[in-house]
């Protein structure tokens, strides 16, 4: 069945009102409302000045970036999944993956400005801290 209502939040005031110009021209303001906001600065009750009428049962993201976790993702989820998100309720994406491999170029040291000292200290390597 469809949402009785969604909400959106969105931070950046172009994208908000670009959100909302889609919604009117789609008949639906009166199930969507966007929030010009982030999710963190959303309150949950009745009260004057609260965003919703009560906890979610679905919250869905788009704060990935391509390093997964960017842009505060790991805050955002624990706040949005301890204020906002109902008992019960589900997060999607509900799960990511990172893969990583160890690299040793000179090439990308020089195009990436990576330091040879880093949190082990100067000239350490793996496994033999400097």
């Amino acid at each position: 069945s469809a949402a009785q209502h969604v909400f959106a939040c969105e931070a950046d005031p172009a994208l908000a009102e670009t959100a909302a110009a889609v919604v009117a021209a789609n008949g639906l303001e009166a199930r969507v409302h966007v929030l010009r906001k982030p999710s963190t600065s959303l309150s949950v009750g009745f009260g004057k000045g609260c965003d919703l009428p009560c906890k979610a049962d679905l919250v869905v993201t788009e704060i990935f970036d391509s390093v997964l976790l960017g842009e505060g993702v790991l805050a955002t989820l624990r706040d949005a999944h301890g204020r906002l998100l109902a008992p019960g309720g589900r997060v999607v994406p509900h799960a990511g993956t990172i893969m990583g491999v160890l690299l040793a170029s000179a090439t990308a040291q020089g195009m990436f400005g990576l330091q040879q000292d880093g949190p082990l200290g100067a000239g350490a390597t793996a496994g033999r801290p400097a």
